[in-house]
């Protein structure tokens, strides 16, 4: 795309006060190989629920997720782990109040604590 075409849209959106900009709802982060499906999988379903989803693709660390999701002021992280599988459960934790809850490990679940 041309840097003309760029202008162009810029100057379209620049002074609308209906652009705005949205922050993901969840942002999922899992530990492991054998999480990765799952995650993946479950950010599809809730997306096609409405919800504005990240998950992480880089294969970050934990740390380096959650510092991630909190630059891109993620309402809530969920994190899926091993153990998280084994007991059919996930913490989500709210990133502003720093609440963190288990809930079972169900699209219906996840997206009633994402209310």
């Amino acid at each position: 795309m041309g840097e003309d075409r760029l202008i162009d849209i810029f100057e379209k959106y620049v002074n609308q006060e209906e652009v705005k900009i949205n922050t993901p709802d969840l942002y999922i982060a899992y530990i492991g190989e054998a999480c990765e499906k799952t995650a993946l999988n479950l950010a599809l379903q809730l997306r096609k629920n409405g919800k504005y989803i990240e998950t992480d693709i880089c294969k970050r660390s934990m740390k380096a997720s959650l510092k991630y999701a909190d630059k891109m002021n993620c309402k809530y992280v969920m994190v899926i782990g091993e153990e998280e599988l084994k007991e059919n459960k996930v913490s989500i934790k709210h990133m502003m109040t720093g609440e963190q809850e288990m809930v079972n490990l169900t699209v219906e679940s996840i997206i009633e604590k994402l209310k």
